[in-house]
C-alpha cells in the first residue's frame, strides 16, 4: 500500500525490525506505539479483504485471457516437454514434498485441509503469476482457515512473498537447462547444472521488483552470465513464459503458505479450524 511498486519493500521490511528490535528496551514506548500499528494493522486487512473478494471476480477474466494466449501463441509441441517436466516437478512439490513437511513439522496433523486451504492463493498465482497480486489472498486464507494468527501471518507471508522465491529459481533452473540443451549440441558438466542452480537461487533474493516476471529475468541473468555467445538464447522461451511465471509463482505460494503454517505451529499461535468452516 505505502511502497508503490514495491521497489521498497526489503528496505521497509529491514526498518520495521529494527525499530522491532529498538523498541524491546522501552516497554512504556512500545506499548503505546503497539497500539497505533495495531489499529494499522487491522485497518489494512479489512481494506485487503475487500480487495480479494473484488478481485475474485477480475480473476475469472484473467485466467480467460491466460487461457486464450496460451492456446494461440504457444506451440505445445515444441515446448511440450518443457511443460510436462517443469509441470511435473511442481506437481511433486506440491502434491507430495509440502504436505509431508506440513504433517511431519506442523503438529503431525492431517495436512490435507491445509493443502485444500491453498487452493485459493495457488489459482490466484497461477493465473496471474504475480508473487504480489496473491500474497493478500494467501493472507486471508492463512488466518481465517489455517488459523494463523496475525503475529506470525502479518510477519511471514510479506517476508516470505519478498525473499522465499524458491519456486521461481527452481523454474528458472529446469528451463535454463532445457534451454541449453536444445541450445548447443555440447553436453552440460556437473560443475554446469551446479553453477546455474547456485546463481538461480542466489539472484532469487534480488526478485522483490519484478514480483511477476521472475523467471524471465533469471533466465536473461543466466543467459548473460553463463557462457559468451548465448545471451539470447532465453528468448527461445518467450512465448512460454506466461506459463513457466505461472508455474513458479505457484509454487512460491505454496512456498510461503507451509513457512507460515509450520511457523505458527512451532510458536503456537494456530488455531484448529475444522474444514467446514474455511473460507
Amino acid at each position: 500500500v505505502l511502497a508503490g511498486d514495491g521497489r521498497h519493500l526489503l528496505p521497509v521490511v529491514v526498518l520495521a525490525l529494527l525499530v522491532g528490535a529498538g523498541l524491546i528496551r522501552d516497554k512504556r514506548f512500545a506499548s503505546l506505539l503497539a497500539d497505533v500499528f495495531d489499529g494499522f494493522a487491522r485497518l489494512f486487512y479489512r481494506l485487503s479483504t475487500v480487495i480479494v473478494e473484488t478481485i475474485a471476480v477480475l480473476l475469472v477474466a484473467l485466467t480467460a485471457a491466460l487461457v486464450y494466449e496460451s492456446g494461440t501463441a504457444i506451440d505445445y509441441g515444441f515446448y511440450g516437454q518443457l511443460f510436462l517436466v517443469v509441470g511435473f516437478t511442481v506437481a511433486v512439490i506440491i502434491l507430495g514434498i509440502y504436505p509431508l513437511l506440513a504433517y511431519l513439522l506442523g503438529g503431525r496433523w492431517n495436512p490435507f485441509p491445509w493443502l485444500y486451504g491453498m487452493v485459493a492463493p495457488g489459482l490466484a498465482a497461477l493465473a496471474s503469476g504475480d508473487v504480489f497480486f496473491s500474497t493478500p489472498t494467501l493472507m486471508r486464507v492463512g488466518r481465517e482457515s489455517h488459523g494463523v494468527k496475525r503475529s506470525v501471518g502479518g510477519v511471514v507471508y510479506p517476508v516470505a512473498a519478498v525473499l522465499a522465491r524458491g519456486g521461481t529459481a527452481l523454474v528458472a533452473a529446469m528451463t535454463f537447462v532445457l534451454v541449453l540443451r536444445s541450445y548447443s549440441p555440447l553436453e552440460l558438466a556437473v560443475a554446469d547444472v551446479l553453477w546455474i542452480g547456485g546463481a538461480a537461487f542466489g539472484a532469487s533474493f534480488l526478485l522483490a521488483t519484478v514480483p511477476a516476471h521472475g523467471v524471465l529475468v533469471l533466465l536473461a541473468f543466466m543467459s548473460g552470465a553463463f557462457r559468451a555467445g548465448i545471451g539470447d538464447a532465453f528468448l527461445i522461451v518467450m512465448p512460454a513464459i506466461p506459463i513457466l511465471g505461472g508455474l513458479g509463482a505457484l509454487l512460491d505460494v505454496f512456498t510461503s503458505g507451509l513457512i507460515g503454517y509450520i511457523a505458527a505451529h512451532q510458536h503456537r499461535e494456530r488455531e484448529l479450524i475444522e474444514v467446514t468452516d474455511f473460507i
